[in-house]
């Protein structure tokens, strides 16, 4: 009987040492697959921002495509009109200013005031 007795506790431990190595290989297959869940999220939100971003860049190279694309972005960006056109400066009540062009194109636009002594000085000089 101590012969079975041995050979039943050794095949018990062998068990219990095989249910171990596969329960620590399950163990680490789940966090790899939660690891490549969370990778792939952040891929998804990637690949979203920049499916946006192109759509933008394509939004932006047809409207460049354009005469009139390439003249807005010209005046937006480096404040320039048509040769002959003139810019007029706008003041409300409050003293905010917008300059505005012959064509009524907005060129540029501000909220400066002008103050006392530029008040001072288009009143006298008519500027």
């Amino acid at each position: 009987m101590t012969e079975k007795a041995v050979f039943a506790w050794g095949g018990f431990l062998l068990l219990l040492v095989a249910i171990f190595f596969l329960g620590r290989a399950s163990y680490g297959m789940y966090e790899k697959s939660r690891i490549a869940a969370d990778q792939r999220m952040a891929n998804l939100k990637e690949l979203s921002d920049l499916e946006a971003r192109k759509a933008s860049l394509e939004e932006q190279v047809a409207k460049l495509s354009t005469p009139r694309g390439v003249e807005e972005e010209l005046r937006n960006r480096y404040q320039v009109g048509k040769e002959g056109e003139q810019a007029v400066m706008v003041v409300d009540d409050k003293g905010n200013a917008e300059l505005v062009s012959a064509t009524s194109t907005a060129v540029k636009s501000s909220t400066a005031t002008v103050g006392f002594f530029g008040g001072l000085w288009n009143k006298l000089f008519g500027n």
